[in-house]
């Protein structure tokens, strides 16, 4: 939790840096040219190695919470929309970035500020805890919160959904 933490407050601000530079470089000048072009790449290896320790490792994640009887299933799940993801990604880009560059350099810092606010509030600190601690912290997050009316039930809240969860 920490690494992604960390992680998505650097990248953000490796993004946003981006996005400023492009906004004030200008292309008539030669010296702004290449001063912003180095400034582009220094932020771009910056997001690169921000990325590789923290977001890049994000199926450890996934492996972590998904509960043992679920396993294989939630991790095929996240995989594929992992890859759905991606995909969209990699077609809508280069559509975007073709009318207005700076914007996509924007929309991912605010997604970005998204990522850290999801792992502040919904990951649990995991490190140094074996998989079976770590499945008895989510479950009990989870139940806290479905409690406190911030997670939906898939299934009514009757007696049906206790005995399902062990509770009655």
């Amino acid at each position: 939790r920490t690494l992604l933490s960390i992680g998505s407050v650097l990248v953000f601000f490796s993004i946003l840096s981006s996005g400023i530079i492009s906004i004030c470089s200008n292309p008539d000048n030669d010296n702004d040219s290449k001063a912003s072009a180095w400034g582009l790449v220094m932020s771009f290896l910056a997001f690169i190695f921000n990325f590789a320790y923290s977001w890049g490792m994000v199926w450890l994640v996934c492996a972590e919470l998904i509960p043992l009887r679920f396993r294989q299933k939630g991790c095929a799940l996240t995989t594929s929309a992992n890859w759905f993801m991606s995909s969209l990604i990699a077609y809508f880009v280069p559509l975007i970035a073709a009318s207005e560059a700076t914007a996509v350099y924007f929309a991912f810092s605010v997604c970005i500020l998204h990522s850290l606010i999801f792992v502040r509030s919904y990951l649990p600190e995991t490190k140094g805890r074996g998989l079976e601690e770590v499945e008895r912290l989510c479950e009990r997050m989870y139940r806290s919160k479905e409690k406190r009316g911030r997670i939906p039930t898939l299934a009514g809240g009757g007696a049906e959904n206790k005995h399902r969860h062990g509770e009655g």
